[in-house]
């Protein structure tokens, strides 16, 4: 059973569009995954100083000692033992997704009763006065990243999260390519081959 609990009239948090999805998709995709049959599970969203939404499931529950290694890229916690599907970067990425949007990921859960994640996020400002007909015009400066002209960029990383994390940005910008490399050598290697206009 799926419950959704959001108000039409809640204030709207500041992030990223696609970012938000992934974090939102993650955070259902776990819940049902690990639920138990008939189970529940429960969206909701409160706005105070910050907004809160929280994913809870009456799912299998995890130990003080899984806690503390939720986090870990590629860590499955034992359910690479089960059916479940799963590469255990899930909630790596969301962390680093709910990071770089200024906020924070929290979680309750306890063995047999379920899990409880909360993602809160900085509100957006709302109300901005719309410009008049008797209004300076706006300076508007447009990005030399949006020059029509294709930037190839090449990203040099071990990290596999922090790779991944690095396309979902790039994906979101017109005109830029993202080229990615694990080692030196193969970054050096691609560099070769390419007209770069930037290397991470």
């Amino acid at each position: 059973e799926l419950l959704v609990e959001i108000a039409a009239t809640a204030p709207p948090v500041r992030a990223d569009a696609e970012a938000l999805h992934q974090v939102v998709t993650n955070l259902l995709s776990n819940a049902i995954k690990y639920n138990r049959p008939k189970g529940r599970v429960r969206v909701r969203y409160e706005a105070g100083e910050q907004g809160v939404l929280t994913v809870d499931d009456t799912g299998i529950g995890m130990s003080e000692e899984q806690l503390d290694r939720l986090f870990e890229p590629f860590n499955r916690l034992g359910a690479e033992r089960t059916d479940a599907q799963g590469s255990g970067l899930g909630l790596a990425i969301t962390r680093k997704l709910v990071r770089a949007m200024s906020g924070k990921i929290d979680v309750l859960s306890r063995p047999g009763k379920g899990s409880r994640f909360a993602v809160s996020l900085p509100l957006a400002k709302v109300g901005k006065a719309k410009p008049t007909e008797n209004s300076p015009p706006s300076t508007e400066y447009p990005s030399l990243w949006d020059s029509g002209v294709e930037q190839v960029v090449l990203y040099v990383e071990d990290d596999e999260v922090n790779t991944i994390l690095m396309e979902q940005i790039f994906r979101s910008q017109p005109n830029w390519r993202l080229l990615t490399a694990p080692t030196g050598l193969e970054g050096l290697e691609i560099a070769r081959q390419h007209d770069l206009s930037l290397v991470l």
